[in-house]
């Protein structure tokens, strides 16, 4: 061994020396200096009050969206026109119908109480059955003044039979009283019995002629209540088919109606109007798309105090409870990202699916104690759950492993 040897070997055992007191520098702080420990979780800003889905109640076409995400809306606001299809025409034809309808019972009505129907401008239906009115009016008048110049002429044959009674009346008192005379001649021996005869024979021949006046008296009395009695049967042929045409009429208009109604509740369901006041978020609808009845064509996040919500993974859970302060890093495309304080205000008590095919975690909801964030605007959450040492940090994933493995 030369003397240069010991020289070599002395920087080599401090170093050697130096590393292991790094090692157990290292290990002594990894065991024994506790560090600060965070959750940090993609989040999103949302409104306190859920989201309202815009869902269409019938399918239809989208004929006109009348929004795009980020629009600010109130409530009953249009947001969306389906293609109203068959049932403008529908409507007008219903609409039609009713006008027939209605315009054919004031006929009626006004036809019963002897009065002219309401003027409808613009109705022509309204000025048919005007028309038509007049027209049975005039009819009907027709056959009454046919009545009453059937009833005059009665009338004047009745006047006339009644004077020719008189004169036959008058004739066979003349010839009662000359017959009289006759007898008492008779009794004197001076009548002759020739005159005698022909008297009776006079007398005889005008009893005839009265019993046949008053046969056609009769006649002409069975032939006046005839006339009268026609006269009342047409007023209440009248009256019954006027009744008969408003009961059936009275239903077929409450039923036009009732499919007009029908027909304006399905207009109304292709208006789609904002159920809340908010903004407008993942619109999906566009002009020519089907809507489908249950499938949302856009949500609107409500306006109101805005949290922050995260999918907490469950193996994450430990250290944090509500109350407990979290940082809310706010993603920004330029600049330094600005960091904003809160508090957890919520855990859900289960694990949840959180998105379509994401797995099941829990919900973690926090309060912003001041600046303004915009609903659906993503953050990341950083919330402390405590402190450990490196080497507990280390080792967790193993010990989690272990205890989930360990039997109940």
């Amino acid at each position: 061994m030369t003397s240069a040897e010991p020289a070599a070997r002395g920087p080599l055992r401090l170093g050697l020396l130096a590393t292991a007191l790094l090692v157990l520098g290292a290990a002594l702080f990894g065991a024994l200096v506790p560090l600060s420990t965070a959750v940090v979780l993609p989040a999103r800003a949302e409104t306190a009050r859920p989201a309202a889905e815009l869902l269409p109640d019938a399918p239809g076409r989208i004929a006109r969206v009348l929004v795009a995400n980020g629009d600010s809306v109130r409530a009953g606001d249009v947001l969306i026109r389906l293609d109203a299809g068959g049932l403008t025409a529908r409507r007008a034809s219903a609409l039609a119908e009713i006008d027939a309808l209605s315009a054919r019972l004031a006929r009626i009505a006004a036809e019963a109480r002897g009065t002219a129907p309401p003027d409808v401008p613009g109705s022509a239906a309204a000025t048919h059955e005007a028309t038509l009115l007049s027209a049975r009016i005039t009819a009907r008048d027709t056959m009454r003044a046919a009545l009453v110049a059937r009833t005059e002429t009665l009338e004047r044959q009745r006047t006339a039979l009644a004077a020719e009674d008189r004169a036959l009346a008058a004739e066979r008192t003349l010839l009662r009283g000359e017959l009289a005379r006759q007898a008492r001649l008779a009794a004197q021996g001076l009548a002759l019995d020739e005159r005698r005869a022909g008297l009776e024979v006079a007398l005889a021949r005008s009893d005839g002629s009265a019993a046949a006046l008053h046969a056609r008296r009769a006649d002409l009395a069975a032939t006046e209540n005839a006339l009268r009695t026609e006269q009342a049967q047409l007023d209440d042929r009248l009256a019954e088919e006027l009744a008969e045409q408003t009961a059936a009429l009275t239903p077929a208009l409450a039923a036009a109606r009732a499919a007009l109604a029908e027909i304006d509740r399905q207009r109304a369901a292709l208006i789609l109007r904002a159920p809340v006041s908010g903004t407008i978020d993942a619109l999906s609808a566009a002009p020519g798309d089907l809507a489908h009845p249950g499938a949302a064509l856009l949500r609107i996040v409500p306006n109101g105090p805005v949290l922050i919500a995260a999918a907490l993974p469950p193996q994450q859970r430990e250290g944090l409870d509500v109350g407990g302060p979290v940082r809310i890093r706010v993603d920004a495309s330029a600049g330094p990202a600005p960091t904003l304080t809160g508090r957890i205000r919520w855990i859900s008590p289960d694990v949840q699916p959180m998105a379509a095919g994401a797995p099941p975690a829990y919900r973690i909801e926090a309060h912003v104690d001041q600046g303004a964030l915009a609903p659906g605007q993503p953050v990341t959450l950083v919330a402390p759950t405590g402190h450990a040492t490196a080497l507990a940090l280390l080792l967790s994933p193993i010990t989690s492993a272990l205890a989930r493995a360990a039997p109940d």
